[in-house]
């Protein structure tokens, strides 16, 4: 199978001792904004109850709202209510509305995401945020250029590099509940002449996985073996290129570990292909920026920030990796 575990790729060893040292500050940062979304009072009860010293209290929104939690799964669930979801818009002054199962944002140029679930609301929510209002692929210059999307997730990014003038996005995502919604997301956004969706996932080997098509996969899990469920196709980087034909494009990569199989196990001559690459890593990246180098690359990265995907009890250190190709391979 893939290897993206966190032994063979990254961890502590994978990013520079001062960085490491100075991660608890992204921790420190976090519980800061939801004290100030939810007040000193609010946010204590919170934790308290997270940590099992309370079993049951009361989180107050404003005069009248408010939210009982009494069971464990209240605690994931509070995160994904409209009501908290809202109050966090608005804090924010966020041009984003929820309708009844699409969210949508903007004035002029709006976009709709489809949701299903409450976590899926939530992720709709947050994925707006992180493309269309903090754009954090905006460094990649995709305005007349084709754009390959290695972790399509949901369709945001591939809908987000349609509207920023890309002539073509290829997004392949291989979750079945994933690519389905991203079916549908770029349906609602009536973009399916410039975005082609693949259900099939990328590798640093060939192969094949079986994967529960039920799965509600909310973007941050590592593709894995589902027994008897539907049968997804693993390709390389390589076969990709030769399938489309790309030359000079760019590549947005965000596929939960798999990203160190794909760019470690792949040829110069395929990763030259592409003028800019932004990969989104989650165990480090001193091998990805080595390997980097090595193709001609000048690489630069955001500093790692701690992080528990879901379903999971693997600590990650996640950022951003920038890549643009120089003139002359070294």
């Amino acid at each position: 199978m893939q290897k993206s575990d966190t032994k063979q790729y990254g961890m502590r060893t994978n990013i520079r001792l001062h960085e490491y040292l100075t991660l608890n500050g992204s921790y420190l940062k976090s519980f800061m904004s939801q004290i100030d979304l939810f007040g000193l009072r609010n946010f204590l009860s919170l934790m308290l109850f997270r940590l099992n010293v309370l079993h049951r209290t009361t989180i107050r929104l404003d005069k009248s709202k408010s939210i009982t939690l009494s069971k464990k799964e209240d605690y994931s669930e509070f995160w994904t209510n409209r009501e908290v979801l809202s109050a966090q818009i608005k804090k924010d002054h966020l041009p984003i509305k929820i309708g009844r199962n699409v969210a949508t944002y903007g004035q002029r140029n709006k976009v709709r995401f489809y949701f299903d679930s409450d976590m899926q609301m939530q992720n709709a929510v947050g994925l707006m945020v992180e493309q269309f209002f903090k754009g954090q692929y905006a460094w990649l210059n995709v305005k007349a250029r084709t754009v390959l999307d290695i972790g399509a997730n949901v369709g945001d990014t591939a809908i987000y590099f349609a509207q920023k003038g890309a002539t073509h996005v290829y997004a392949y995502e291989p979750w079945p509940y994933s690519y389905m919604i991203a079916k549908k997301n770029v349906e609602l956004n009536r973009l399916g002449s410039k975005i082609t969706l693949v259900n099939e996932a990328c590798g640093g080997e060939r192969g094949n996985i079986r994967t529960d098509p039920l799965f509600k996969n909310s973007g941050d899990v590592i593709l894995k073996r589902g027994g008897k469920g539907t049968l997804i196709k693993i390709v390389k980087l390589e076969d990709i290129a030769k399938k489309y034909g790309l030359d000079n494009c760019m590549l947005k990569m965000d596929c939960e570990g798999y990203e160190y199989g794909i760019i470690l196990n792949e040829d110069a001559s395929v990763l030259r292909k592409f003028e800019q690459i932004v990969i989104e890593y989650h165990y480090g990246y001193k091998n990805l920026e080595t390997k980097l180098k090595e193709c001609g690359f000048k690489v630069r990265h955001t500093a790692p920030q701690f992080y528990y995907g879901s379903n999971s009890s693997t600590k990650e250190y996640v950022g951003l990796l920038f890549a643009e190709r120089t003139p002359y391979a070294k």
